[in-house]
């Protein structure tokens, strides 16, 4: 395909003179302003150095004349073309872009010019020429013309209109619009002007005649500043305007276009004593030499080489050139401020004019950072011009509201009123809020700046908290206080609530000290009581009264100072409206005499000081403060402890003993709580009743939470939690004070009296308030209502709630007695089962029983189905009845009656009989043999032996009875009835004894004992005295077969005349104990110790610690091939158990790569519960690496904590805890819902897990209690911070807890070694240890290479064990006896090889390395052994010997193993 080369084609047809002509049209288009081209020959004139203009405006043409220089070549060519201007490098010229002069063009066609040089431009090179510019940018000479003597250019503007760039379609407008724009040039055209001194216009239209002049009279201050005065001249008037002057400030632009200048310029009237007055500018448009279309908001005028658009008439506010200009005339501002304030020509005038009203800038953001910086300036410069002529900060001024106040108060003793350190000033009092001309800066300077405005009825706090000022002052000057305050009798209003002045201590009284002339009947002091519920409407109680000659002046009644009083006597008596003391001013008086010094009361005096308060309390004016009288003194008296006290309910909790339901809070709280308890007796025996006592603060209520309907959600999620609501009569929190504690109690001491009235009590409140106790929450957002919700205290007495509700509680769950006073819990029983005398009668058709989860009974299921049927029409039951009978007896109701009577057959009238519950002997089958003989040899392994005590006789006391009977009771339950079965008489007791099966057993066994009727246990007792008989009995358990023990239920056993039944269980269970406890014996009379050699295929090691087990059992089998963990070896797997031994195949820890055999017993009594420990390497920098520092860091508990809590804020800001405490949530994948993709690992929440793990509630929040930890609280949040800290990555979804991990250990490491001896946290495990010394650290700085990974691991774990911050000593010996069992294992080879090293005999080195252990105490107890020396010297020695030893060995048996092996 040809490609054809056409853009030669389209230069050719290019019009290029018709292309620069429509783009010059174009740019003349772009002028709003049709007459702005005045501007432009005001500026050629100024740009030309001249000092005077001339416009001529005719009916056909506009002349301009002026006599700056006249035109050179350069000029003109610059005229005529297009951005080329012949200005551009001369900065003290304005036009530098080459178009503005085009804007001519909106008017004519062609320009005329003619430049008359005088003889000195000719002298310079300067020629006479006359051009006419046509299409723009053609010039063509033309003849000349003569020019007005005085000027030496002269233009000629012929008008043309209707042209497409044109801005006219007719010359009338044109001459309108023009004329217009001469008159009304505005004097400050010249303001920034630096040659141009006047204009002249003359307009010449048929119409219009005018001529007027535009001039300036410059006054230089000094360099920066000049005084200009500007004056209009109009010949129509032959007068001039009023003379207006502008004070400009001008600065050099630094920077951006440098060499310019920007320029403030404020309007201001010079009076004859040459006072400054500063006006608003009339001008409010900044400046570009001439003034644009934009408003800079600013109520004086800014100049400055802005950049504008193309067309010059706007300022973009968003140039960044512009901006930086702006900021520099903000600081030309300030600077011009501070300088007229030093010459003391700074006054409220010019304040009135700076930027202060921030709104103004929203339209013009260009000047909006004047408003701060003018603020910055106030606050920081003594700017405000003060009352008495001084200049001052806004922190410290005031100002005062009415011009006598002010100097009654002068800046003296304003000062020393408000008495915090500064110097105070009034400003002039004519700043008000209600003067006009002010009010935008009054709202500044108290909006903005904070400057207070006192006002008389604003001086209460001031006189209340400095008590001083008043004393300090004369009776003269305080007349003239109280004759002020007079005028303002509003501020004594009470309906001012806490605004007024009727608490302010002021008045003078007859001793010299000031008081309030009233005071609060609520007590309150707070000077915002008002605002409070209960405080509006309070009312008040005269505090100081009137001279009186019946009364002599006292201290405990004020009296207004006589002197003072009759001077201003309308003030006391009509404005405070004060009155003379009476009746209840005396008892108050007296009352706080007797109780604020705790003096001893008489009962008597108590008793009419209480009937006082309540007669006084009938009054409303008093009623608020008597009730604050008894909050705040009286006390009540009580019984607390058995000893009759007085205590003040309002300092310490006051109960009735009983409560208006008749039940006992007092054995409610018995030996849970000591309460102090009201004594009503006292009280009611001269008339004071139970609800007067209320009124003291007694209560007899002791329900939380029984108003409480609504309150916070926590949803376990992150962020602000919704709210919970209920309604009607449920209560969701409802509960009772200690209610734990009580259920605690009942658990632990279930026989004691005051256990069944707490049981009573707890049980007769659910009763009272079953209606509160289930309903619906409501709750807020988008989580899920809770339908059918129960109340608090609901889900603690059923234990059913969230476990962290029990956390280290010991309660069993039962707080119910029945009918034999058996402690149970009510999932155990039915309705029917509950004591009588205890809960009452079983109500009928109560919710109660079903909420709380009671067992239903058959007569329950009846009683149901009853209710049911009651429900039906009698027409219902008679077809329901009559085809029951068809059904069962195939007979119809007609047959019924014939055969047995019509009464038989009623349908219903009867009531159901319940038929009586039938009586089995309770089962409990053997379900597998070997679980049961595993279970029979834990229960001998943990026996405890046997004790007794002589008490007037023997009794056994090493194990409570309680727990034997659990057993048996458990064991002998009958369904459906809360009693038991006798095993001798066969038959059912509520009150059951144990009863031991032989005489005088040796350990406690729980299966060896009967259940038995009281009758029965009597008669037992008796029977196995018969030693013979109680043999038999015993040998015929023994020789009973699996088979025929599983054959029969119950076993029945002889024993003389009569039968024991037992359950399967029990008895098996006994024959299986008899049997083991005879092996035990047997095996402790042979003394024999059996163990394990060792066998080429698995070396096995016998441990130290295993002891003497009992063997033939292999119940334990299950255990093998199972991993487990060791206390003291590690980790690994089972690989026999015998029943006498654990044999455990270690692969990490001390023992790995080792088998060793563990006592069966040592391991069910003490558990698997050691971990793995690891290492750790902290990181050090330069001066410390490199040994340049002189003196390390050495860091106190308190600063180490300080530096925690810097680590641990700056790794929560990284969301290094996100997942730990909050869990993480990622949004959906329509982005809709965030959704759960990590729970939090510290759950159920951090306040929660760090409880528990410390076992102390004051550990979360770590902001609020990290300076309260001590050290082993602190290193434990450390160590559960190290391991749950996690970066959550969102980007890829994924959890890098590794490497979060060892950032944190670097940085807790860093400061971690500075406290004490040094500690370090230990990467791989999160464990802190304590630093080794630097010998050490060089032996475990050794990388392991030349031993096996176990071997390392167990010198590793070692080393970490003895290290552990709070290692003790035993935990020190095991170390250094792993250490040595490390050698233990290689030690022929160690023979061998230090005997070649050395040339040793092998035995000697071998004694030297073994016989510290051996001889010490670290390994192989015995008697020998040496055990008084300095442990926590020498085990220091000892391990670093142990560690070199290990280490020396592997090293030196890498080198030379060719030769050893």
């Amino acid at each position: 395909m040809t490609i054809k080369r056409i853009a030669s084609e389209v230069l050719q047809r290019q019009d290029k003179d018709g292309m620069l002509r429509r783009a010059l049209e174009r740019i003349i288009q772009l002028y709003t302003d049709k007459s702005h081209f005045v501007y432009e020959l005001l500026q050629n004139a100024e740009d030309a150095g001249a000092s005077r203009i001339k416009f001529l405006q005719y009916t056909d043409r506009l002349v301009v004349l002026h006599d700056g220089h006249p035109f050179s070549m350069e000029n003109l060519q610059g005229l005529c073309d297009i951005g080329k201007s012949d200005k551009i490098n001369d900065l003290n010229q304005i036009g530098e872009f080459g178009v503005g002069f085009k804007s001519v063009f909106g008017i004519c066609e062609k320009v005329q010019l003619f430049s008359h040089p005088t003889k000195e431009d000719i002298a310079k090179g300067y020629s006479q020429f006359a051009v006419e510019i046509l299409d723009f940018t053609h010039p063509v000479d033309i003849e000349d013309q003569d020019v007005d003597a005085g000027y030496t250019t002269k233009f000629i503007f012929p008008y043309s209109v209707g042209f497409t760039f044109s801005g006219f379609e007719t010359v009338d407008k044109l001459n309108d619009v023009l004329s217009k724009r001469l008159q009304n040039l505005g004097i400050t055209t010249l303001l920034f002007m630096k040659n141009l001194q006047s204009i002249d216009y003359q307009i010449e239209l048929p119409k219009l005649k005018r001529s007027g002049s535009y001039l300036l009279d410059k006054t230089v201050i000094n360099d920066h500043c000049s005084l200009v005065s500007a004056i209009g001249e109009i010949d129509s008037k032959k007068d001039k305007e009023e003379v207006v002057s502008y004070l400009v400030f001008s600065r050099a632009v630094k920077g951006i276009q440098a060499g310019r200048t920007i320029d403030i310029a404020f309007t201001l009237n010079v009076g004859e004593d040459g006072k400054y007055d500063f006006k608003p500018s009339k001008y409010p448009y900044i400046s570009v030499y001439f003034p644009t279309e934009t408003e800079s908001k600013l109520k004086f005028i800014v100049q400055g080489p802005y950049r504008t658009t193309p067309n010059r008439s706007s300022v973009p506010a968003d140039d960044k050139d512009n901006i930086e200009l702006a900021k520099q005339t903000a600081a030309l501002l300030r600077d011009s401020v501070i300088e007229l304030r030093d010459a003391g020509k700074l006054d409220f005038s010019l304040l009135n004019i700076l930027p202060i009203d921030e709104e103004v800038f929203y339209s013009a953001p260009l000047f909006e950072g004047m408003f701060d910086d003018t603020t910055d300036m106030m606050q920081e410069e003594n700017l405000l011009l003060c009352k008495d002529g001084s200049y001052a900060s806004s922190e410290s001024v005031k100002i005062a509201r009415g011009s006598d106040f002010a100097e009654l108060f002068t800046d003296e003793l304003l000062t020393e009123l408000i008495d915090d350190g500064t110097d105070y000033h009034w400003l002039p009092t004519f700043l008000t809020e209600t003067n006009k001309t002010y009010k935008t800066l009054y709202d500044f300077l108290t909006d903005t700046l904070d400057i207070e405005v006192i006002r008389p009825e604003n001086l209460r706090n001031n006189f209340n908290e400095n008590r001083t000022f008043l004393m300090h002052r004369d009776d003269e000057w305080l007349i003239k206080l109280y004759n002020m305050y007079a005028s303002v009798a509003a501020a004594f209003s009470k309906q001012r609530g806490g605004s007024n002045m009727l608490t302010a201590e002021f008045v003078k009284t007859s001793t010299g000290r000031f008081v309030a002339p009233y005071r609060k009947s609520n007590g309150s002091s707070n000077d915002y009581s008002f605002m409070w519920r209960g405080y509006e409407n309070a009312s008040y109680l005269p505090n100081v009264f009137l001279p009186s000659k019946n009364i002599d002046d006292t201290d405990d009644i004020a009296f207004v100072d006589k002197y003072i009083f009759e001077q201003c006597k309308h003030f006391f008596t009509e404005i405070l409206a004060l009155q003379k003391p009476n009746e209840y001013e005396f008892f108050i008086r007296d009352f706080k005499h007797r109780y604020e010094g705790r003096a001893n009361v008489s009962d008597d005096q108590h008793i009419t000081d209480v009937k006082k308060l309540m007669k006084y309390r009938q009054n409303p004016d008093y009623k608020d403060e008597v009730d604050n009288l008894i909050k705040k003194y009286l006390p009540v008296k009580c019984r607390k402890g058995g000893k009759p006290v007085y205590v003040n309910p309002q300092r310490e909790t006051v109960y009735f003993s009983v409560n208006s339901d008749g039940m006992s809070i007092e054995q409610y709280f018995n030996h849970v709580a000591t309460y102090a308890y009201v004594d009503v007796d006292f009280y009611e025996i001269d008339d004071i009743s139970v609800e007067q006592l209320k009124l003291l603060g007694v209560r007899e209520s002791i329900t939380k939470n029984e108003s409480r309907t609504s309150g916070e959600y926590y949803t376990g999620n992150p962020g602000r939690q919704p709210d919970w609501t209920t309604y009607g009569e449920f209560r969701w929190k409802l509960t009772l004070e200690s209610l734990s504690e009580v259920l605690e109690y009942i658990s632990g001491h279930p026989k004691a009296t005051d256990s069944m009235a707490k049981s009573s009590f707890i049980f007769q409140f659910l009763l009272n308030n079953v209606n509160k106790l289930t309903g619906t929450v409501y709750v807020g957002g988008s989580t899920p209502n809770l339908n059918n919700a129960v109340s608090e205290i609901v889900t603690r007495v059923r234990k059913d709630g969230p476990k962290h509700l029990y956390y280290g509680s010991s309660w069993s769950g039962k707080w119910l007695y029945t009918e034999s006073l058996d402690l149970v819990s009510q999932s155990e029983i039915t309705k029917r089962d509950l004591n009588p005398q205890l809960y009452g009668d079983v109500v009928p058709d109560c919710g109660l029983y079903e909420i709380l989860g009671f067992k239903k009974s058959e007569a329950d299921h009846l009683e149901e189905a009853a209710k049911d049927y009651d429900r039906l029409s009698e027409e219902q039951k008679n077809q329901y009845f009559e085809i029951e009978l068809q059904r069962r007896f195939g007979i119809s109701v007609t047959d019924l009656e014939e055969n047995f009577g019509s009464n038989a057959g009623s349908g219903g009238a009867k009531t159901p009989v319940v038929p009586e519950d039938i009586y089995e002997f309770p089962s409990s089958r053997v379900k597998n043999w070997d679980s049961l003989r595993k279970h029979a040899a834990e229960v001998l392994c943990f026996a405890s032996p046997t004790k007794y005590e002589y008490r007037v006789r023997k009794i056994r006391v090493s194990k409570p009875v309680s727990e034997v009977r659990a057993y048996l009771t458990n064991m002998y339950k009958v369904d459906r009835a809360y009693k038991y079965a006798c095993q001798m008489c066969h038959e059912a007791f509520p009150n059951v004894e144990m009863c031991q099966i032989a005489n005088s057993p040796e350990v406690e066994l729980d299966p060896m004992n009967l259940c038995l009727c009281p009758n029965c246990a009597s008669e037992y007792k008796k029977m196995r005295a018969d030693e013979y008989d109680l043999r038999y009995f015993l040998e015929d358990i023994e020789n009973l077969s699996d088979a025929e023990i599983g054959s029969m239920d119950p076993v029945e056993v002889g024993f003389g005349n009569e039968t024991i039944w037992f359950t399967q269980t029990h008895i098996a269970e006994i024959r299986e104990l008899m049997a083991l406890q005879q092996a035990a014996d047997e095996y402790k009379d042979n003394g024999a110790l059996s163990t394990k050699s060792s066998t080429k295929k698995e070396e096995v090691e016998a441990d130290p610690e295993a002891e003497i087990v009992l063997s033939g059992i292999d119940v334990y089998k299950g255990y093998i091939g199972k991993k487990v963990k060791h206390k003291a070896g590690g980790t690994g797997v089972v690989s026999k158990c015998d029943g006498k031994y654990i044999s455990i195949q270690f692969s990490t820890g001390s023992k790995a790569g080792q088998t060793v055999n563990y006592s069966l017993e040592m391991c069910l009594k003490n558990g698997l519960i050691e971990s793995i420990e690891g290492d750790v390497c902290l990181k050090q920098y330069y001066a410390e690496r490199n040994g340049l520092i002189a003196d390390k860091l050495s860091l106190s508990l308190d600063e180490l904590k300080t530096y925690f809590i810097h680590t641990y804020r700056y790794f929560s800001n990284k969301d290094y805890f996100e997942v730990a405490f909050n869990g993480i949530y990622e949004k959906d994948r329509w982005g809709n819902n965030r959704i759960q993709v990590l729970p939090p690992s510290m759950a159920p929440s951090p306040q929660v897990f760090f409880s528990i793990h410390t076992q102390d509630n004051q550990i979360w929040p770590i902001y609020e209690y990290a300076e309260y930890y001590d050290e082993k609280e602190l290193f434990t949040v450390i160590e559960i911070l190290y391991d749950h800290i996690a970066k959550y990555d969102y980007r890829e979804s994924k959890l890098d807890k590794e490497g979060a991990q060892a950032e944190f250990a670097e940085h807790i490491n860093n400061i971690l070694r500075a406290y004490k001896d040094g500690y370090y946290l230990v990467p791989t495990t999160g464990f802190i240890m304590e630093q080794p010394n630097q010998a050490l650290k060089e032996q475990l700085d050794y990388d392991g290479s030349s031993m096996s990974d176990d071997v390392f691991k167990q010198l590793q774990s070692a080393s970490q064990r003895y290290y552990r911050f709070d290692a003790d000593m035993e935990s020190k010996k095991k170390a250094i006896a792993s250490l040595a069992d490390i050698l233990e294992n290689v030690r022929e080879e160690a023979k061998n090889l230090f005997n070649s090293e050395f040339n040793i005999p092998k035995n000697d080195h071998d004694k030297i390395i073994f016989s510290v252990v051996n001889g010490y105490n670290i390994r192989h107890d015995n008697q020998q052994q040496k055990t008084d020396y300095s442990k926590d010297i020498w085990y220091d020695w000892m391990m670093q010997y142990y560690t070199s030893t290990v280490i020396a060995f592997y090293r030196v048996n890498e080198a030379n193993k060719n030769s050893i092996f």
